[in-house]
């Protein structure tokens, strides 16, 4: 008997024109003509409570075509975004997934609706009123009773649309939406006690060793925005506890590509950064020394498969994250510029790392935020043109945002701003010259 997946591989348009008849999407193109994403994006969430469809469930007739539509579009997205694809039993997650409630099954349906459009390269644009409508009405205060599945259902749907509205309306609107998913995380993250650090701050390594999939994920979001946008993070993180990477290495590593004691270092970076900026706390030798020890120590985890070339491509991947957190540490936390000896070095190992990577691979996608890290230091021309070639040929593949919730095209203008700006002729910067740039080339929603 054929899997769900396989009896839809060849159901194209004619299967979703029959699906239109049962479960329409709103046309938006006429609307969309006149308004750009972002004034789309806060019309949206403007819009009244009363324009929302209550009922979020599919009627017993098109379940089975909507699992099957949803099945044949994330099956392949899986396969061309996971870092080791291979290590997950995908279609018995997503069914899993599917059946989990009807906000996840309404929230991959529009994502398989969304997927099929950007691989026929449709007009996007019409299905960012259901994104704005379909997560106002999940991120409504949650209860004070409300039950664990339920909010992991209400994450799991926000997940979805953020990925997308980053997809079609940018990293800004994607973040709005991250923001917006905050109650209900914290009303998960209560139900576990042991993640939390005197009742004020979430321990990043006691989050990975619980393993509680929407909880990570909004730490790993958090964390990585924080860093890419210069801002402080949405939560506040303890990263005190220690972790050990050991094979074949956490889940979440091989969805991402980073090894999660190098996310830990990140968020430790991004914390005493914040502090600063607060005006909480001095330079301190030990505890720079604290960081440097722990990722120095690190060894990455080596894959032997039956795919050489791919093995020592996510090898390289992961030293280029290595890299990409020393030059953070140094830029962030030690605060020296672009032109000392240790970022230039890192700058250096991640473009020959990069190099090493072919062009158009599906594995490309991660070294986008090393390439980025490393773009922000670089002050020789030839340096900036691989960076930046590297981040492009991250582009070539349609199903790159389904990685990060942010849209890797909108850093291009970041950097140009900075390399024509404050480190044009290969000036020396320093990490406040990029988070400049960053608010001058791309602002954030008030």
């Amino acid at each position: 008997m054929p899997s769900p997946a396989s009896t839809v591989q060849s159901e194209g348009a004619s299967g979703l024109e029959s699906l239109d008849s049962l479960i329409p999407l709103p046309d938006g193109n006429n609307e969309v003509e006149q308004l750009s994403p972002s004034d789309l994006f806060f019309q949206g969430l403007k819009s009244s409570l009363s324009n929302i469809p209550r009922g979020i469930t599919f009627d017993a007739t098109v379940l089975p075509d909507v699992t099957s539509l949803i099945l044949s579009h994330y099956i392949k997205v899986a396969r061309e975004s996971l870092f080791k694809a291979e290590s997950f039993p995908v279609e018995e997650g997503l069914l899993r997934r599917i059946s989990d409630s009807s906000v996840t099954r309404w929230s991959m349906y529009l994502g398989a609706r969304i997927i099929n459009d950007l691989w026929s390269d449709n007009n996007l644009k019409k299905y960012l009123n259901w994104i704005f409508r379909f997560s106002q009405q999940i991120t409504q205060t949650p209860s004070s009773n409300e039950q664990g599945p339920s909010l992991k259902s209400r994450l799991a749907g926000l997940y979805d649309l953020i990925y997308f509205g980053s997809l079609i309306a940018g990293t800004a609107s994607g973040y709005s939406l991250l923001r917006s998913s905050t109650p209900a995380l914290l009303q998960l993250a209560a139900l576990y006690p042991q993640i939390w650090v005197d009742n004020t701050s979430i321990s990043i390594p006691e989050t990975f060793r619980i393993s509680q999939y929407e909880i990570m994920q909004f730490v790993v979001h958090d964390t990585i925005a924080s860093l890419v946008l210069g801002i402080p993070p949405i939560l506040q993180y303890n990263t005190s506890s220690p972790w050990v990477d050991k094979a074949p290495g956490h889940y979440m590593e091989w969805i991402y590509g980073f090894p999660v004691r190098l996310l830990i270092l990140l968020a430790e970076v991004n914390a005493w950064r914040t502090s600063r900026m607060m005006g909480r706390i001095a330079q301190s030798q030990s505890h720079y020394r604290n960081v440097m020890g722990r990722l120095e120590s690190w060894n990455p985890i080596v894959d032997h498969t039956d795919e050489p070339h791919n093995d020592i491509t996510r090898l390289a991947i992961q030293e280029a994250w290595r890299q990409a957190t020393l030059i953070y540490m140094y830029m962030g936390m030690c605060e020296v510029n672009s032109a000392d000896p240790r970022v230039e070095k890192a700058v250096q190992q991640i473009v020959h790392l990069g190099n090493t990577i072919t062009t158009g691979s599906t594995l490309e996608r991660h070294i986008f935020l090393p390439c980025l890290i490393a773009g922000i230091a670089a002050r020789r021309e030839k340096h900036r043109a691989t960076l930046r070639g590297k981040i492009v040929g991250g582009l070539s593949r349609k199903v790159r945002p389904l990685i990060l919730p942010v849209r890797s095209s909108d850093f291009l203008a970041v950097l140009d701003y900075l390399w024509h700006g404050v480190g044009s002729g290969g000036c020396p910067v320093v990490w406040e010259d990029y988070v400049k740039s960053r608010c001058a080339a791309l602002p954030l929603h008030n």
